[in-house]
């Protein structure tokens, strides 16, 4: 849902303890953490989850929080198979960033682009999205390489999806414009601009938009990162297993198994954590 699609009124609400959400059709939910009582629907919690986002860009981190809260206890309500949104995931890593919590905004900025990247794409739009907020949260912190690096990787794909003359592409560009990049950046950059327009990108490209993610995060991480993947991709897989086999969420979810072992044989390959994981990225 587009951040543009809130209810105004739900932007203009001061009472955040007590919120009216729009349900389509002029029906109205009525949600009132403050008395525990609640109504889970999906599109209910796309709205919070919307304003949420909303609130953090905002700089309204006690407002964000008292939402995050309201959703926690909607994803309470529903099956037990539904996993936490990856737009939850990054607003509470953006709420965590702007309260100066470092290291646990970067687990949750981690934790929402492995989510997203496996899910969607590491060149979907949300991603991308959620690539170019970590690359400032790292340049808050002084933490420049990475920095970098995340913005290298935002550019190449908005610079695929949108072209060089939109606007997000240029945002983009703007932060890599603070840093001297590896030659290895720069090579893949001048490869992504120079790629004929409307022009599929060969398979290498595509091997490293698959891989890149999951290698390059979980070194940040230290001790316990492979952990953190697997946790992230068991829940997922564990979600599918969960859900009748002829439904369209199942057969998503489980056609993601392979891209996420081969994320894990990539990552495990990198760091030498295991011999079998070169043959693996054969498949």
């Amino acid at each position: 849902m587009l951040l543009d699609e809130i209810e105004p009124s739900i932007l203009a609400h001061q009472d955040w303890t007590s919120i009216p959400v729009a349900q389509g059709r002029g029906e109205y939910a009525f949600i009132d953490y403050s008395t525990g009582w609640t109504y889970a629907s999906e599109y209910i919690l796309e709205i919070l989850e919307a304003l949420s986002l909303v609130l953090n860009a905002r700089g309204c981190f006690d407002q964000a929080k008292s939402i995050l809260l309201i959703i926690d206890r909607l994803y309470g309500a529903l099956p037990l198979h539904t996993n936490i949104s990856i737009r939850v995931v990054f607003s509470r890593a953006l709420l965590l960033c702007g309260q100066d919590l470092k290291e646990r905004s970067k687990i949750e900025f981690c934790r929402a682009w492995i989510m997203s990247a496996t899910l969607l794409g590491n060149w979907h739009t949300q991603t991308l999205w959620i690539l170019h907020s970590f690359a400032l949260a790292l340049l808050s912190w002084d933490e420049n390489e990475k920095a970098a690096s995340i913005a290298s990787e935002c550019y190449l794909g908005r610079h695929y999806r949108s072209g060089s003359a939109h606007p997000l592409t240029i945002a983009t560009r703007r932060v890599l414009e603070r840093w001297a990049l590896t030659p290895a950046q720069l090579a893949l950059i001048k490869f992504v601009q120079g790629a004929p327009k409307n022009t599929r990108l060969n398979a290498a490209v595509y091997e490293h938009m698959e891989i890149w993610t999951i290698v390059d995060v979980l070194p940040w991480l230290g001790e316990g990162s492979f952990g953190l993947a697997d946790n992230i991709i068991g829940a997922l897989l564990e979600s599918a297993n969960l859900l009748p086999e002829q439904t369209s969420a199942f057969r998503y979810l489980s056609r993601t198994k392979i891209r996420l072992e081969r994320s894990m044989a990539a990552c495990k390959a990198r760091t030498g954590a295991s011999e079998e994981a070169v043959t693996r990225l054969e498949w």
